[in-house]
């Protein structure tokens, strides 16, 4: 193959989980190429914990695929927002815990819909744990600890 730069490469844009990715292991100061199957790559990876206190808040783009604590005495109002305004992609998921006391009640924005059973919205109480899945551009799916 021709010395080609990546940024001349073909983009994959539908990527399955035997594709191979190229990465460069390098421990000890001696690099060494290896191949890394598309499968394997969360494996290892840690999840970001964060935290929200207020008692509104909208979903960014940098939660996808984390774990978020939800701590206030007060209700905390979290909004599912549209594709439009944040493209979390499909696919992605948000773990959620209550920490705090205040209920903490997921609120779809207009046009996306949250699907879980019986249509309940809420953590359960404190320590439950809830997760999220972006199932299309205006589908989420809410299970766990829910009330």
């Amino acid at each position: 193959m021709a010395d080609i730069k990546i940024t001349a490469l073909a983009e994959e844009t539908t990527p399955v989980s035997t594709d191979l990715l190229l990465l460069t292991d390098d421990p000890s100061g001696t690099a060494v190429s290896k191949k890394l199957e598309l499968s394997n790559l969360s494996k290892g990876l840690a999840l970001e914990v964060g935290l929200v206190t207020a008692t509104s808040h909208t979903f960014t783009l940098s939660q996808a695929n984390n774990f978020i604590r939800f701590n206030n005495a007060s209700t905390q109002t979290i909004t599912i927002p549209t594709h439009a305004s944040v493209a979390i992609p499909a696919g992605s998921r948000i773990w959620c815990l209550r920490q705090g006391n205040g209920a903490v009640t997921f609120t779809p924005a207009t046009g996306v819909t949250i699907l879980s059973l019986n249509s309940n919205l809420s953590i359960s109480g404190t320590s439950g744990v809830v997760l999220l899945v972006k199932i299309s551009s205006s589908i989420w799916s809410l299970s766990g600890d829910l009330a």
